[in-house]
C-alpha cells in the first residue's frame, strides 16, 4: 500500500506529495520514527519547539492510519543518549 507522511502541529502542514509503498503499518511506523530521527538530527534541531508537532500515515485516500508525535519520540531518543556513557551511541 501507498502511504504518505505528512508533518503538521495544527496551524502548519506539509503534505507528502510523493509518498511511499509500504507492506504494513509496522513498517509504516518504522519509517515514521526513522523519518522523525532525522529530522532531529539536523543542525540546530534541538533549538526548535516541537511540542504539537506529529507525523501522520494516511493512505492514497487521506485516511489516517497512525499518527506519531515528534516531541516524543526526540525527547526519548535524547533520554536515551543522555544515558549513555561517552563515546557509545543507541543502537537503532
Amino acid at each position: 500500500m501507498r502511504c504518505y507522511f505528512n508533518l503538521s502541529n495544527g496551524d502548519r502542514f506539509f503534505q507528502d506529495e510523493h509518498g511511499i509503498e509500504i507492506s504494513n503499518l509496522d513498517d509504516a511506523h518504522g519509517e515514521a520514527l526513522q523519518a522523525i530521527r532525522e529530522v532531529s538530527q539536523q543542525r540546530d534541531a534541538e533549538k526548535l519547539d516541537w511540542n504539537g508537532w506529529d507525523l501522520s500515515v494516511v493512505d492514497a485516500q487521506g485516511n489516517l492510519l497512525l499518527s506519531v508525535s515528534l516531541e516524543d519520540v526526540i525527547a526519548e531518543d535524547l533520554a536515551a543518549n543522555m544515558l549513555l556513557p561517552n563515546g557509545f551511541s543507541a543502537l537503532q
